[in-house]
């Protein structure tokens, strides 16, 4: 593990759970598989780090108040961290559109499969297709969990 990698983690660790759940859900929901302790952790300290920046740069060039200064820095700071929800919900819209405009195929695959005489994890695994990207692996991944009666414990 690289030294940015542990440093992230650690970041992670010291934010509060509701904003990490809802980051990873995001995550999930935007087909992204990166970890999400080391996206949240990355961020954080990018944001930090550019806000600081920010401050100073304003303070040496512009010679302000404090008040402003501080203003400035959290700006960034938000700015930065609004920028990751952004990519997120634009990676969620993303995934969105494109499952909309497959799903009709992957539930003709599906069905005629299943008229076929074929059991549902066998018509869901038959349904994959290349064509259908990172969505080929949630119905390898649902024919799986059908396959071995997963109950939604984890």
């Amino acid at each position: 593990m690289s030294l940015g990698r542990s440093v992230y983690k650690r970041i992670e660790r010291l934010l509060p759970n509701f904003y990490k759940s809802r980051i990873m859900q995001q995550m999930i929901y935007a087909g992204i598989k990166l970890d999400y302790k080391e996206w949240v952790g990355f961020f954080f300290l990018y944001s930090i780090g550019l806000a600081v920046t920010a401050a100073i740069i304003t303070g040496l060039f512009f010679s302000t108040e404090w008040y402003v200064i501080t203003g400035v820095a959290v700006f960034v700071f938000l700015l930065v961290n609004g920028s990751s929800e952004l990519l997120l919900t634009l990676g969620i819209r993303s995934r969105t559109i494109f499952i909309e405009k497959i799903l009709p195929d992957v539930i003709s695959l599906l069905a005629s499969n299943i008229r076929s005489g074929v059991t549902i994890d066998q018509a869901l695994l038959l349904s994959t297709r290349d064509e259908f990207g990172s969505f080929k692996e949630d119905l390898i991944k649902a024919s799986k969990e059908t396959l071995i009666g997963w109950m939604g414990q984890r």
